[in-house]
C-alpha cells in the first residue's frame, strides 16, 4: 500500500510539474461556452483540451482550472490574454446561441479575444461547416467572428477520429 501511495504522490508532483518542465511549446488561453441548455460540454471540452495539451508540454490557462481564489475573473481573462497572445476558442453547436445578448459573458470574451490582435486558433466540435455554429438570427457581432472565423485557421475535431492528431499540431505551434 505504501508504494501505491508513493506513485500516486510521484504522479500527483509530477502532474504539477510537468508543463513547466523543460521549453515550453506553446501557449493559450482558452475560452468556452461553460454550459448550454443542453450540457455542460464546453467545461468537459476545455478541460479535455487543457489536459491534453499541457501533456505535450504546453502552457494553457482555462479559468475553471487556472484562476485563483479571489482572483476577478474579468481581470484575470484579459491579463492572461495580454500575457500569452494566443487564444484558443472551443465551440459547439449551440455554443454561441446566447452571444445574441449584449451582456454575454461569453461573447465578451470572443469581442476581446477579437478586437485585441491576439492570434487565434478556433476549435470546432461537432460540426461539418462553421455555419453550423451561428443562430439563425445574424447581427453583427456574429458577422464579425464569422468573418474572423474565415481569416484563420479553424480546426474542425471530432473525438473519435482526429483530436489527437490536431492537439499534437497546436502543441507544436508557435
Amino acid at each position: 500500500k505504501k508504494a501505491q501511495n508513493l506513485a500516486e504522490l510521484r504522479q500527483a508532483i509530477s502532474d504539477v510539474i510537468a508543463p513547466f518542465k523543460g521549453e515550453l511549446m506553446s501557449k493559450y488561453i482558452i475560452i468556452y461556452r461553460w454550459r448550454t441548455e443542453q450540457s455542460e460540454r464546453g467545461l468537459h471540452l476545455s478541460s479535455l483540451v487543457h489536459y491534453a495539451l499541457r501533456d505535450r508540454n504546453c502552457q494553457t490557462w482555462v479559468d475553471h482550472l487556472s484562476l485563483k481564489s479571489g482572483q476577478l475573473l474579468v481581470n484575470a481573462i484579459q491579463q492572461t490574454m495580454q500575457d500569452i497572445g494566443s487564444v484558443m476558442i472551443v465551440l459547439a453547436p449551440g455554443d454561441l446561441d446566447r452571444c445574441t445578448m449584449e451582456d454575454d459573458f461569453f461573447r465578451f470574451e470572443l469581442d476581446t479575444a477579437m478586437d485585441n490582435q491576439y492570434k487565434l486558433h478556433f476549435l470546432l466540435f461537432d460540426v461539418s461547416n462553421i455555419e453550423e455554429l451561428f443562430p439563425r438570427r445574424k447581427t453583427p457581432f456574429f458577422l464579425k467572428l464569422f468573418n474572423k472565423m474565415l481569416t484563420v485557421a479553424c480546426k474542425f475535431v471530432s473525438m473519435d477520429g482526429n483530436f489527437e492528431s490536431v492537439i499534437n499540431e497546436l502543441a507544436n505551434s508557435t
